[in-house]
């Protein structure tokens, strides 16, 4: 049996409906990810920094890879991906 939950803000029902996916009550928060995917994540987010400190990059795009970067690193720090359960897949072997 399925729980409604927003993979967005991760709280039930108090956004607007386009938010909600139902997903398996087990999978809400379990670890997905794998050292590599982790690991990728991680060097990704340090290159977009890397490349803004050195202006290679700037201004809106700047930003929104910044933007991009600081997901990757919570991603790979709490090891959920909130887009793999929605695609039904997991990196991470049992």
């Amino acid at each position: 049996m399925g729980s409604r939950m927003c993979l967005v803000c991760g709280i039930g029902y108090l956004l607007y409906p386009a938010h909600y996916v139902l997903i398996p009550k087990n999978d809400v928060m379990k670890k997905n990810t794998a050292i590599w995917d982790r690991l990728i994540r991680t060097l990704v987010a340090l290159l977009i920094l890397v490349l803004y400190f050195t202006n290679v990059i700037s201004g809106t795009v700047a930003f929104a890879l910044i933007g991009l970067g600081i997901l990757y690193l919570v991603t790979s720090a709490i090891g959920f991906c909130p887009m793999y359960p929605v695609l039904g897949i997991s990196k991470r072997k049992n």
